[in-house]
């Protein structure tokens, strides 16, 4: 026996819950990315991969949504580690000491930036709003 879902909850903003707990289980691993270092923010993008075919209507708005600002911040984080070194490098002859400061900062407001996206994603999902 096939399960068809309807045309309205298949659409990115129809009414559809599959996939609503864990959508809400990855905003949340999301929102603990800060304290856990980031480890919390891979096992929630590997459960967003996971349940993405499965997901529909707003959680699937949602997982997509979680895909997507886990890539850009890996990204971020990537320029800004290499930037670190960087700067690290040029410490060495006095002139990146301050960049070091400057880069480290960004990290960390990355990382909680990632942070607040997942807490406001989580809010969003209970309040049945798109992300």
């Amino acid at each position: 026996m096939s399960h068809v879902i309807p045309e309205d909850d298949a659409a990115p903003g129809g009414t559809g819950t599959q996939g609503r707990t864990t959508a809400l289980i990855s905003w949340i691993l999301y929102a603990l990315t800060l304290p856990s270092g980031g480890l919390t923010a891979v096992i929630g993008v590997i459960i967003a991969y996971a349940t993405r075919s499965r997901a529909t209507g707003l959680s699937r708005s949602h997982v997509n949504s979680q895909i997507r600002l886990f890539w850009s911040g890996l990204v971020w984080a990537a320029l800004f580690s290499i930037a670190w070194v960087v700067s690290a490098l040029l410490a060495q002859f006095y002139v990146g000491v301050i960049l070091i400061f400057v880069v480290w900062a960004a990290l960390l407001l990355l990382a909680v930036w990632f942070t607040v996206k997942g807490i406001l994603g989580a809010v969003a999902l209970s309040g049945g709003r798109e992300p």
